[in-house]
């Protein structure tokens, strides 16, 4: 079973500090698991620590757990273990995954209230189909019709569309079984969403993917994760070049990844950084007046700072899609609930209508 990610941000963490105090990483591996709460998350940090104690490479460790740990994750501490940079890379992998749970937390309170409208829409409207309209669709069908030249215009018939929707009842009402399972399969998937899974923290920010704006999370979250490593590269003296190789390779953005590549490459044939990333698009202006503007003494604080300015962005971002979701969903449950609710009372209306006329002829 996959582990939430509460409490993979919250080992990042602990496990930042106990690292950034000089402590053998063995150790620190060990004290963080006896703490865990899941049984099969501590043993497989319990076992990591004694497997990094006889020699073996914590970042390969944490790919033969895919259940706990992303590859992303696991690719950003290889890499950190192998260049001495293990303390910066946990401490950028940390404020990363509790990004990702700020995001989820947010959408997650963002859909809930329209998800419960539209699961009461759904549960009276499939009563109204299968109980009710059927019965009064042969009620209705049965009753003689009435004359229409007394009324000229109106018809002794049933009204047109009281018949349209009763009958489109009745085929649902006939496929009552096909119409309970797919909603079955929609409470299932909603309660899904809302359990402390990876998979569906990817779902709900897939579905948030698609709100107006929701563009900046993406943007944002990529450009601090950028600014954050190559700042701990280029303090440890990694070149240009290779840096930006790195730093490509280990974001998972394809857009991204080809610009900062294409990047690389500039710079071995050449070009000054600043031109280089200047002429990238996906990337973050102000990157780029970063490496223009700032001494190079200087550079790699201030991309960390950029970093932090970027989740502060990631976090604003992510408020206004949530913002977004709300009065979208607020509408989509009002078009919602008002057709069923014509589609359950409309019948009624026009059939309480129809039988004073009958009545009445």
């Amino acid at each position: 079973m996959s582990t939430p990610v509460t409490e993979t941000a919250e080992f990042y963490h602990q496990l930042r500090l106990l690292v950034r105090a000089d402590l053998p990483l063995p150790d620190c591996l060990l004290q963080v698991g006896r703490h865990v709460r899941r049984r099969s998350f501590r043993k497989a940090v319990v076992s990591i620590g004694e497997r990094t104690a006889q020699g073996e490479s914590f970042g390969e460790l944490l790919q033969e757990y895919p259940q706990h740990f992303s590859r992303f994750h696991a690719q950003l501490l290889r890499l950190g273990e192998e260049s001495g940079t293990l303390p910066e890379m946990l401490d950028v992998v940390a404020r990363f995954a509790r990004y990702q749970q700020l995001i989820g937390t947010s959408l997650r309170e963002a859909i809930a209230y329209p998800l419960l409208v539209s699961h009461v829409a759904c549960i009276a409207f499939l009563i109204t189909c299968v109980s009710l309209a059927p019965q009064l669709l042969d009620f209705m069908q049965d009753l003689p019709q009435a004359s229409d030249d007394l009324y000229g215009e109106v018809s002794g018939s049933p009204p047109w569309l009281t018949l349209q929707i009763l009958q489109f009842c009745g085929v649902v009402a006939d496929h009552r079984d096909l119409m309970l399972g797919l909603y079955a399969v929609f409470a299932c998937y909603s309660v899904w969403l809302f359990l402390p899974f990876p998979a569906s923290r990817r779902a709900v920010l897939h579905v948030a993917r698609l709100l107006p704006g929701s563009w900046r999370i993406a943007h944002s979250a990529t450009s601090a994760r950028i600014c954050s490593m190559w700042g701990t590269f280029i303090e440890r003296g990694v070149p240009a070049p290779e840096s930006l190789d790195l730093v490509a390779h280990l974001t998972d953005h394809g857009g991204t990844t080809r610009a900062l590549s294409q990047a690389a490459e500039d710079v071995r044939g050449g070009a000054d950084i600043a031109d280089a990333l200047e002429g990238q698009p996906l990337l973050d202006r102000l990157i780029t007046l970063a490496f223009r503007h700032t001494p190079e003494d200087r550079l790699a604080e201030e991309l960390v700072k950029l970093g932090e300015l970027f989740d502060q962005r990631v976090a604003l971002a992510s408020r206004a899609v949530a913002r977004a979701w709300i009065v979208w969903a607020f509408l989509g449950c009002c078009l919602l609930v008002g057709g069923v609710t014509i589609a359950v009372f409309l019948p009624f209306y026009q059939f309480l209508q129809w039988i004073n006329l009958v009545n009445y002829l």
